[in-house]
């Protein structure tokens, strides 16, 4: 079904430096509010009616090189060889965390190679968390950039870690008034 916005919440740093054109990468992410379909579903009920289940975030996923967990990064790459009508995804086996020191002293951003193209932004990065079973994953960031397939880069994408201000912009949208 279709469910529409109703509310946004978004890091104050990328309202600070978000524009068309990007803005600070290591506070990429939002929280969206949907309302409920035409058949008076929430979301989290009409995935558990098809069978599957909501996915918990997973904040302050590890950060050292040897703990950080692989992951499937999923979009909707629209650039070539993409339409940007399926979804699709890719298995990062090795992820890094990096410090992006240019937007602050404690601003990381997880970077993988993954052949995902344009439109791909948004997309989840799924990594199974300790104590989940088997086939059950966590989102662990979302992509924010990429590199295009850059001639001179190779293919990558990248997201930001969803550190404590993440949890807590979070919060704040959960623990809002239903409208």
């Amino acid at each position: 079904g279709t469910f529409s916005a109703v509310h946004v919440w978004t890091s104050p740093e990328w309202v600070k430096s978000g524009d068309e054109h990007g803005g600070d990468l290591a506070h990429d992410y939002a929280v969206i509010e949907v309302g409920r379909n035409d058949d008076g579903q929430t979301l989290d009920d009409a995935v558990e009616s098809a069978g599957a289940k909501p996915v918990p975030v997973w904040f302050n996923a590890p950060t050292d090189q040897g703990k950080t967990p692989a992951a499937t990064i999923r979009g909707y790459p629209a650039a070539e060889p993409f339409n940007g009508m399926a979804q699709w995804d890719c298995t990062a086996g090795s992820v890094q965390l990096l410090n992006v020191t240019e937007l602050g002293p404690d601003a990381k951003e997880y970077r993988a190679g993954c052949d995902l193209t344009g439109g791909a932004s948004g997309g989840g990065w799924l990594a199974r968390a300790p104590g989940q079973a088997a086939g059950d994953l966590s989102l662990i960031t979302n992509t924010s950039v990429g590199s295009a397939h850059n001639a001179h880069g190779g293919n990558w994408l990248a997201g930001p870690y969803l550190d404590a201000k993440a949890k807590q912009l979070f919060t704040t949208a959960d623990e809002s008034p239903a409208p």
